[in-house]
């Protein structure tokens, strides 16, 4: 079975437990979502390319193809200190797109259409002994960089999830676009799943599970708790790992996703140093955190024997799943085959960036009685998106685009703390172009919860 996330919720009802950044009690509930979009399959070829040609010239979008915000954030050049990319600084707003100049070079722009904070550079330097990481989005978004020129990597690019510790009775916080660790239980406050498409599933008197990728998340005696694989050899859409589970024994949490990043040049890309997404590490008896994304699109992959490329999952408490790991490339020269292993293409002529609009895609609508924004956060904090002022049963409601009428869109609800649970949405109205389903969720328990929709190919 194909599975494929569409969609992500997160609420919150009056009277939860308002542990870590939430003032206790809670006096409001909140409904945040995030809205990914899941692209068709990419079809590999024996050679392992994903059939779209050869190239003599390759054009990026957003790169070198004549758009206006080419080139717009200048050259990233990390000589002399470490670098932290503060994502909440991009641009957006009416009129911002992924085609737009960065108001403000270097800061970016973030499309909450196609989920990402875009950068276009004119070239990237990080040097030897230098470190890059990043301050996360309020919308968890991955990162995009479209360079016009060539991209040097000889220092260390890191988009890491957190490890969990005993003290964090929070979800812990994942690279740019993976997903959240459960809370480490607490002796007043139970633990809970991971997170994401992959997230594992948390049980009072149960042992904690690793989230899941490309590869699958350990666990001790419940394979059954361990959360599905989902997205494609050519990670397409980018997408980041998901968080591990807690686990029944006080101070044992589960650590976050790897982050995902996509970095598109027409040039060279010479990685000497590293590129990581790795998971978090679970706390004790914890799940860690699946690694997440790295999709690297060039003319030629240079590196010799001294680059590397990790996207592996979280190996405290049980380990978490392997990322992925994508090169579409003419030429490369880097021996590292990747951790994991890199799935290989050609770029062809002009390089596939992003999903289009033929694409499935599913958004929540409303909440029991409350809509849902256009573009919700999924964030744990006060500033909610739906308030729900009882724990009584509520139907979600959600649209569909391009997903056949036979596919199967489940919901799986994860408690900030508590047990997680999995229920299946029902066909309203609609066909394959354009649809409604709606999802009967029992009583939530009081706190924040997050809502996971899925659909599934039988």
């Amino acid at each position: 079975m194909k599975r494929l996330l569409l969609s992500m919720v997160t609420l919150c009802v009056s009277g939860g437990v308002g542990l870590g950044e939430i003032p206790e009690p809670t006096v409001d509930g909140s409904a945040d979502l995030a809205e990914y979009v899941v692209p068709p399959p990419v079809v590999e070829t024996k050679d392992g390319s994903s059939g779209l040609g050869t190239q003599n010239g390759l054009i990026v979008p957003g790169a070198n193809d004549g758009s206006p915000g080419a080139g717009s954030d200048g050259a990233l050049e990390v000589t002399s200190a470490n670098l932290v990319i503060d994502l909440r600084l991009a641009a957006s707003g009416p009129g911002i797109t992924w085609d737009s100049p960065a108001p403000v070079p270097g800061n970016g722009v973030y499309d909450p259409d196609k989920w990402a904070v875009v950068f276009k550079y004119t070239s990237v330097n990080i040097a030897s002994g230098r470190t890059v990481t990043f301050i996360n989005h309020p919308s968890g978004a991955p990162v995009v960089w479209l360079v016009q020129g060539d991209v040097t990597i000889a220092g260390t690019l890191a988009l890491n999830g957190e490890n969990q510790t005993s003290s964090m009775a929070r979800p812990v916080t994942p690279g740019p676009g993976g997903f959240r660790g459960g809370a480490a239980t607490q002796s007043h406050a139970a633990g809970g799943g991971g997170f994401g498409p992959g997230g594992s599933m948390y049980r009072l008197n149960a042992r904690g599970t690793g989230g899941s990728y490309g590869g699958s998340g350990g666990y001790y005696t419940n394979p059954q708790l361990v959360g599905v694989c989902y997205g494609n050899a050519g990670v397409f859409p980018l997408l980041g790992g998901s968080g591990g589970s807690s686990d029944k024994e006080l101070n044992s949490g589960g650590g976050a996703g790897g982050g995902a990043i996509l970095i598109a040049t027409p040039g060279t890309t010479d990685i000497t140093g590293q590129i990581q997404a790795i998971g978090g590490n679970g706390c004790d008896w914890g799940g860690s955190g699946s690694g997440g994304a790295i999709r690297l699109i060039c003319d030629t992959l240079a590196g010799g024997t001294t680059g590397r490329l990790y996207a592996h999952g979280g190996t405290g408490g049980r380990v978490g799943g392997a990322g992925r790991i994508r090169v579409e490339a003419n030429e490369v020269a880097l021996e590292h085959q990747g951790n994991p292993a890199y799935s290989l293409g050609l770029p062809g002529s002009t390089a596939r960036i992003c999903p289009d609009s033929t694409a499935p895609r599913i958004r929540a609508v409303t909440l029991g009685d409350q809509s849902v924004p256009a573009e919700p956060m999924s964030r744990f904090d006060p500033q909610h998106d739906v308030n729900l002022d009882t724990p009584a049963a509520v139907t979600l409601v959600l649209d569909a685009e391009n997903v056949p009428l036979d596919w199967v869109i489940s919901v799986r609800v994860v408690p900030r703390h508590g047990e997680d649970q999995l229920y299946t949405a029902t066909f309203v109205s609609g066909d394959a172009s354009f649809s409604t389903w709606e999802a009967q969720i029992p009583a939530l328990p009081y706190g924040f919860s997050a809502i996971q929709a899925r659909a599934s190919k039988p």
